[in-house]
């Protein structure tokens, strides 16, 4: 019996090079072999490019954490840095470097209790959905709706 390494050899090759999805599907499909040697490439490939995804978003949410982290530091730096500059009377330092200055931000609105504000600046966003759930229910119990059918599509299944 062949090792994965060796069955997925030439489709392992195939799947690391940088080539646009039509090029790549077409060399996939050039690889001679049978059908059923195919099939199972097709499916170890599959798996490994699976596998490979999830190990892409663990490495996405362990840099997005990352990244919270600094912005935080980078917060908390700045905002020790402004209280120490307060705490000494000082509005503005110039270095040779960097000039810091404390200013005033543009003016921004504080709700402190939102069942006072006047109607006049209340906007009602209204999201239509359809509920497909709903729907799909409906047409399997052989309620025609205009507008929507059953479709059954297939797809393929690697198990």
């Amino acid at each position: 019996m062949s090792s994965l390494y060796k069955l997925t050899g030439n489709w392992r090759e195939v799947y690391e090079l940088d080539i646009d999805d039509e090029v790549w599907v077409d060399t996939m499909m050039s690889i001679q072999e049978s059908i059923e040697e195919k099939a199972v490439n097709i499916a170890h490939v599959t798996k490994i490019i699976e596998n490979d995804n999830l190990a892409i978003d663990a490495e996405i949410k362990r840099l997005q954490a990352k990244k919270q982290a600094n912005t935080n530091k980078v917060k908390s730096l700045k905002q020790y840095l402004q209280d120490s500059l307060v705490s000494i009377g000082e509005r503005k330092i110039v270095t040779t470097l960097f000039t810091f200055a404390i200013q005033k931000n543009p003016p921004s609105v504080d709700i402190t209790n939102e069942e006072l504000i006047d109607q006049q600046y209340i906007k009602t966003e209204v999201v239509t959905k359809i509920d497909k759930k709903g729907l799909l229910a409906d047409l399997k119990k052989g309620i025609e709706v205009a507008g929507a059918a059953i479709k059954q599509s297939e797809s393929l299944r690697i198990r």
